[in-house]
């Protein structure tokens, strides 16, 4: 259902404005949406580019993709060109504290990149950073029910999700 709902946003919108649009970063957020529905690395990698010439590449939506191309070449064994991904959305996540939970997911997959890499001390430098950051943001909260992890080992991909608001995801 999702997936066929998103596919006629898309296909109205290039029906309007053409394929891969420039009006607006809106395009970008209906293949951003279906990436995530179908897990591909297609759409991620389009709305991407097209967030790269709507919003630019320090926008938080822009971060946003960087890091899901960047877990789908994770995903794919491709470390190098994920880290490069990742140092991009860093640095995009890195204009406020506002995006504290997205720059910690970053960092999470850096995390999982590094390892791939066999970099294991800077890996588990990446793990602590995420941690202390995970921990003190759920410490804040309440309304997950997630139980509050008590090391960095113990952390999982779910948790890290469980800190980004869904717009983001």
């Amino acid at each position: 259902m999702a997936q066929s709902t998103l596919l006629e946003g898309l296909t109205d919108r290039e029906a309007e404005f053409g394929v891969d649009d420039r009006e607006s970063f809106i395009t970008g957020r209906f293949l951003h949406a279906l990436g995530n529905v179908d897990s591909s690395l297609e759409y991620h990698r389009r709305a991407l580019m097209h967030y790269k010439s709507t919003l630019g590449n320090r926008h938080h939506r822009t971060a946003d993709l960087f890091v899901k191309v960047a877990e789908h070449n994770i995903k794919l064994g491709n470390h190098e060109l994920a880290l490069v991904l990742l140092d991009f959305s860093m640095d995009a996540f890195s204009v406020s504290h506002t995006y504290m939970p997205e720059k910690t997911r970053a960092g999470w997959m850096r995390y999982k990149a590094l390892t791939g890499l066999g970099r294991l001390e800077e890996a588990e430098d990446e793990l602590a950073k995420c941690y202390r950051v995970y921990h003190k943001l759920r410490s804040t909260r309440n309304d997950s029910v997630l139980e509050i992890k008590d090391s960095p080992a113990e952390l999982d991909d779910r948790d890290i999700d469980d800190l980004i608001v869904f717009w983001s995801k």
